[in-house]
C-alpha cells in the first residue's frame, strides 16, 4: 500500500523547518528535510504526538522535479504503514517525519549542526 500523489507533505513544527532550512541553509528544500525526518523517525521508531496542520508541497508537485525523493517517501510508507486505509497511512508517515524531526532537532540543539553520517551511523 502506498501514498496517494494528492498527498500533502505536512508538519507541526513549522519553526524547525524555518530555522534549518531558510536560516541556516542546511537543506535546499523543506521536502528534503522532511525525507531525512522521515527516514531518521523510521531508523528510532520515534512518531510525534503533535497534529500536523502546517503544509509543506504535495507529493504530485514535489514528483515534477523531485521524482526519486517521491519513490523514497512512497517506498518508506511502504515498509512502515500498517493502516489500511490512505487516511490513517498518511497520519502514520506524518507522525514518523515529525517523531525524527523532532529527534533531529533536539540533535542541532544540543551540537549546533546536524552530524547526519555519525547520526545515520549511531542509529
Amino acid at each position: 500500500m502506498s501514498l496517494y500523489d494528492e498527498f500533502m507533505l505536512r508538519t507541526a513544527h513549522s519553526e524547525i523547518y524555518d530555522e534549518l532550512c531558510e536560516e541556516r541553509k542546511l537543506f535546499k528544500l523543506r521536502a528534503h528535510l522532511f525525507t531525512a525526518a522521515l527516514a531518521y523517525g523510521i531508523l528510532h521508531n520515534v512518531c510525534s504526538q503533535a497534529k500536523p496542520n502546517h503544509d509543506i508541497v504535495r507529493l504530485s508537485q514535489l514528483e515534477k522535479r523531485h521524482p526519486t525523493q517521491v519513490a523514497l517517501i512512497k517506498l518508506l510508507a511502504k515498509i512502515v504503514c500498517k493502516g489500511e486505509d490512505e487516511r490513517s497511512r498518511s497520519y502514520e508517515i506524518l507522525a514518523y517525519a515529525d517523531g525524527g524531526l523532532e529527534l533531529l532537532w533536539e540533535e542541532y540543539q544540543a551540537q549546533g549542526t546536524l552530524d547526519v553520517p555519525r547520526m545515520v551511523e549511531e542509529a
